[in-house]
């Protein structure tokens, strides 16, 4: 729940001008379908927006609406012509002076969120000459990272999901997260893959463990599930702890 908050947050505070350009939109709207969370009834809208924006990227505003109102949601998409690259997620206009993309990125990260960040830039692009961006704030519990993306103009910071049109969001999605040190249960063979993230302190969560663990305990002769920790460590001050606990017990029982 407080990872959808701070999103909608930024999202809020940061509405950047954008580029646009002619695009498949059927395609690119079944693949937002797929990439982004079911929403009762879900339709996802994408409109282009006449603005410039991300270097090399064409842009649209994207409304998901959902018969669940807590469900829909307002962000961008960027599209790539010459690599088919998509982004789904928030851009952010940085400020134009003589100081380094570092120090405006950080400028412009520790504004919205009332911190410090110190942010590193990877050396070697991307494609459509993207940067990888990593924007880290000290906690209790160490490091906690923020992940975007530089344009290749750096006038731009994006923060969203990177896939390409033409490979389903779904596999980006796992490769991404990484699933060798998951907890797994059911069958390793079965086509439905369930991977769950979890916070011990997140109370959502509980609410629906509750209501999903009846469900796979049901089905695990027909999927194959995976359980990973997601401690939100910054504001729950006990869930990586719980997290550590949880996957010492994992490994003996």
């Amino acid at each position: 729940m407080m990872k959808k908050i701070v999103l909608v947050t930024l999202f809020v505070l940061a509405v950047a001008p954008l580029s646009a350009a002619p695009a498949n939109l059927a395609a690119l709207e079944a693949y937002a379908t797929k990439a982004l969370t079911k929403c009762p009834d879900s339709k996802i809208t994408l409109t282009p927006i006449n603005q410039p924006g991300p270097s090399g990227f064409v842009a649209f505003a994207l409304k998901e609406t959902s018969s669940d109102t807590g469900c829909g949601r307002n962000t961008f998409l960027l599209y790539s012509p010459s690599s088919s690259q998509v982004i789904i997620g928030t851009v952010f206009a940085l400020p134009i002076d003589n100081r380094s993309a570092e120090a405006r990125i950080s400028a412009t990260a520790s504004a919205l969120l009332k911190t410090n960040f110190a942010v590193s830039i990877a050396a070697f692009p991307l494609p459509d000459g993207l940067h990888a961006v990593s924007m880290i704030k000290p906690t209790q519990w160490g490091p906690f990272s923020y992940h975007g993306y530089l344009d290749a103009s750096q006038r731009f910071l994006i923060i969203g999901s990177r896939g390409n049109l033409y490979v389903d969001p779904g596999t980006t999605l796992v490769e991404s997260i990484g699933i060798e040190n998951a907890v797994r249960r059911g069958n390793p063979k079965s086509p439905v893959k369930i991977i769950e993230l979890s916070d011990f302190e997140c109370p959502t969560c509980g609410r629906a463990h509750k209501d999903i663990e009846p469900l796979i305990a049901k089905n695990l002769s027909k999927i194959d599930y995976y359980r990973l920790d997601f401690p939100l460590y910054e504001t729950h001050e006990w869930a990586f702890p719980a997290a550590l606990g949880g996957r010492a017990i994992e490994k003996v029982a």
